[in-house]
C-alpha cells in the first residue's frame, strides 16, 4: 500500500533519463500530488488514520520531489523565461522548494493555532481529498492539447 501508488512515477523518471527529455509529462500533476500529500500529512496529525496512509503520503512527497527534479533536469527546450500563465511553472528547482517550504510553514502555523478545532481538521481532509481528486486533469489536458500521449508513461 505504501509503494504501489508511486510505482508508475519510477517508470516516468526512468523514461526521462532514457530519452533525455521530459516532454509529454505535465508538471502540474506533480504539483497536485505534492500539495495534497503535504496537506494529508497535517490532516493525519489532527485526525489520526491508518499509519500506512501517512507513510504513503510521505513516500509520495519524496518521489514527487525526485520526479520534479528530473523533470526540470530534462525539460527541453529550456526557455530563459518560463511561461508565466500558470502558477506551477517556474524555472528552477529552488523556486518549487521555496513554495513548498512556505506551504509547510503556513500549514504548521495554522495547525498550531487551530489544532483542536474540528472544522479546521476536517477542512484539511476535504482539501487533501479534493485536490488529489484532480490528479488526472492536468495530464489529460496536456495530452488533449498536444493531440498525443507520447512522452507520458
Amino acid at each position: 500500500m505504501i509503494i504501489g501508488p508511486v510505482l508508475g512515477y519510477f517508470d516516468q523518471i526512468n523514461k526521462f533519463r532514457q530519452t533525455k527529455s521530459s516532454s509529454g509529462y505535465s508538471i502540474d500533476t506533480t504539483g497536485v500530488l505534492l500539495v495534497s500529500s503535504i496537506i494529508r500529512v497535517y490532516f493525519w496529525f489532527g485526525k489520526r488514520f491508518d499509519e500506512v496512509l501517512l507513510y504513503q503520503s510521505l513516500f509520495m512527497i519524496v518521489v514527487q520531489l525526485v520526479l520534479l527534479h528530473e523533470f526540470l533536469e530534462y525539460r527541453y527546450p529550456i526557455s530563459p523565461t518560463p511561461n508565466r500563465r500558470w502558477f506551477w511553472n517556474w524555472y528552477t528547482y529552488k523556486s518549487y522548494l521555496i513554495f513548498l517550504v512556505i506551504l509547510v510553514g503556513l500549514l504548521g502555523f495554522f495547525q498550531l493555532i487551530f489544532y483542536e478545532q474540528e472544522w479546521f481538521i476536517e477542512t484539511l481532509g476535504y482539501l487533501s481529498l479534493g485536490i488529489e481528486s484532480t490528479v488526472p486533469m492536468p495530464q489529460a489536458w496536456k495530452n488533449f492539447n498536444r493531440k498525443s500521449v507520447s512522452g507520458f508513461r
